[in-house]
């Protein structure tokens, strides 16, 4: 009985010690007057991404092609010629034709000149600049040149060379008529172009007997003999004759 009665005694002190646990343990729950204050919320900055910085592409480098300059020649129609009369009065002469002037002429494929002048100018009319060095080389049927001029680099436009010349050979022609063939050469005696010139003394001075021309220089004709009235060239003499 003994037993029984502290065993029911047992039971009921451990139902009141839980009670008790379970009593204190429950949380305090605030008023409706009062205001529930909560801790801030955690927030998370991400880190900033870094970025590779782009590699600048490099501009396209500019090579610029050098202009080639065109093969130094005379231009088509290029070369020209002018003699100065013995009756023109000039105290200055360049390239410049100047009024009273006679202009070559183009025959058969020679640039012809009358022999007889004060003097003549040879033009040539380059496609660029003419270097320094430029020459003109004057041949007759022999194998070397019989004078050489250099060309003078016009003032007024370096693309124009001229040489001026009052050579007999030229001007006061002891032949009747000459052919030379002009070379325009550069610093290293390459040619760059030959021309043909006709070097043309006029004949309107009449003729000797037989229709032949007098000697050029004196304009006589040849002494054939005394003329007798039986002889072909009676009534002919030294001087010639108009036809």
């Amino acid at each position: 009985m003994l037993i029984k009665f502290r065993l029911a005694l047992f039971v009921l002190v451990t139902i009141l010690l839980l009670s008790a646990c379970s009593n204190s343990q429950e949380p305090a729950v605030p008023s409706s007057d009062e205001v529930a204050t909560f801790p801030p919320p955690t927030t998370f900055t991400p880190e900033p991404t870094i970025v590779p910085s782009a590699t600048a592409t490099p501009e396209p480098t500019f090579t610029a092609v050098p202009t080639s300059m065109p093969t130094l020649g005379v231009k088509e129609a290029g070369f020209s010629a002018w003699c100065a009369p013995n009756s023109l009065y000039a105290t200055e002469l360049g390239y410049t034709m100047p009024e009273g002037a006679q202009v070559a002429r183009q025959e058969n494929g020679f640039t012809e000149v009358d022999g007889i002048v004060q003097s003549c100018t040879f033009i040539y009319t380059f496609n660029q600049p003419i270097p320094d060095g430029m020459q003109v080389a004057l041949y007759d049927t022999r194998p070397e040149p019989w004078f050489i001029y250099p060309l003078t680099r016009a003032a007024d436009n370096p693309a124009i060379g001229y040489f001026f010349t009052n050579h007999e050979y030229i001007v006061n022609l002891p032949y009747w008529e000459v052919d030379y063939r002009f070379e325009l050469q550069d610093a290293a005696g390459v040619v760059l172009r030959s021309d043909e010139i006709h070097i043309l003394r006029p004949q309107n001075v009449g003729y000797c007997f037989g229709g032949y021309l007098p000697d050029p220089v004196t304009l006589k004709c040849e002494f054939l003999g005394e003329a007798h009235p039986w002889d072909p060239w009676y009534g002919w003499d030294l001087d010639p004759k108009l036809p």
